[in-house]
């Protein structure tokens, strides 16, 4: 197999005997994250350090052992015939357990692979004939297939494309159920469950709006509907999450997050709801506006719904459309009661929209 990072090709012996002074002089934190990991694995590494992004509760750092990513990539494998692929991209971040484990599966199945820089317009710099089956990318990587018709034509040449790491807005999920050629599968996991435990088939045969389980993977949920799960990469102890999910039989789809949710005079809001619903309503209105979903501190119902949109306020008489649509595609009560517009918004180092930061700007300015 060969081993390809950042345009530099590395053989196996070297990336084994690899010299401090070596990593050194890798100045990208992407680049030397993945020679770092294949080092520390191909030198047979037995447990390995991973910072947790909250989904059990506050972000800690936990050790996985080698045998729990084997364990992963083997599950996930096995159940999408990886042996019958021979090549893999990664884009996203190997500082992740989700780029470690593309990393691990690629290793295991004896998979030419190659690192690229994270980026949200890879596919436009692919060939439409690239030799590439499988990749590993967030949602926000995929948003360009809506408007270039290479990055469409790239990402249908793959095989096998898993998705994670975020929430898929909407509209996009209706341009991939169009996709022909690639397998389009929406992953569920997170660092404690060693990247995912669940799979949803998004477009051709047999997709789905349900997850569904791995072999092996038992789910039930507690008092607060969170989703809890025991598998053999849990160490077959039950682990409780902060998703609220809906349960049929032993498939599953996601309601929220029990941490995010918005208590606004007395009635419960999940972001996650209002953010679906004003993608739906942009797309529908042909805005092409970014959002999300927060709080702000309100006298008098304690909290006060927000939508805080990407780019400059529309003239008055959209505004007030849009305002209009969202009350009436919303439950009572759900509706913003403000309507936010920064210029762009920050990002954390997961590609992830640093949503405290905005939300405390407008606290400061108001």
């Amino acid at each position: 197999m060969s081993i390809r990072i950042f345009n530099k090709l590395y053989l196996p012996d070297e990336l084994l005997h690899l010299k401090q002074h070596t990593l050194g002089l890798l100045q990208d934190e992407d680049e030397r994250a993945a020679v770092l990991f294949l080092h520390e694995w191909l030198s047979g590494k037995t447990f390995f350090e991973q910072p947790t992004s909250g989904s059990t509760g506050a972000p800690k750092v936990i050790s996985i052992s080698r045998e729990q990513m084997l364990l992963s990539a083997k599950l996930t494998g096995d159940f999408l015939h990886f042996d019958a692929l021979h090549t893999a991209l990664l884009p996203v971040s190997a500082r992740y357990i989700g780029g470690k484990m593309l990393l691990v599966r690629a290793l295991l199945y004896q998979m030419d692979i190659e690192v690229v820089k994270p980026s949200a317009d890879f596919l436009t710099k692919l060939d439409a004939f690239h030799p590439y089956q499988l990749v590993s990318v967030v949602p926000s990587q995929l948003a360009v297939v809506k408007t270039d018709k290479r990055a469409c034509e790239a990402l249908q040449q793959f095989k096998t494309v898993l998705v994670g790491g975020a929430p898929l807005p909407h509209s996009l999920n209706t341009t991939l159920q169009q996709i022909t050629g690639a397998a389009i599968w929406q992953t569920y996991g997170m660092t404690e469950t060693v990247s995912h435990i669940a799979l949803r088939k998004m477009n051709g045969e047999n997709h789905s709006m349900f997850y569904h389980p791995l072999p092996g993977v038992e789910l039930k949920t507690d008092e607060r509907n969170c989703l809890c799960i025991k598998a053999a990469v849990t160490g077959n102890e039950w682990i409780t999450t902060n998703d609220v999910v809906e349960l049929h039989h032993e498939n599953f789809t996601l309601t929220g997050r029990w941490d995010e949710v918005i208590n606004s005079g007395g009635i419960k809001i999940f972001p996650s709801q209002i953010e679906q619903a004003a993608d739906e309503v942009l797309n529908e209105m042909n805005l092409s506006y970014a959002a999300f979903a927060g709080a702000l501190p309100d006298e008098k119902l304690g909290s006060k719904l927000v939508l805080v949109l990407q780019g400059r306020e529309p003239d008055e008489e959209k505004l007030e459309a849009l305002k209009q649509r969202m009350k009436a595609v919303l439950p009572a009560y759900h509706a913003p009661a403000r309507y936010l517009f920064v210029e762009k918004f920050p990002l954390l180092p997961s590609g992830k929209i640093n949503k405290v930061s905005v939300l405390q700007s407008f606290l400061k300015d108001s």
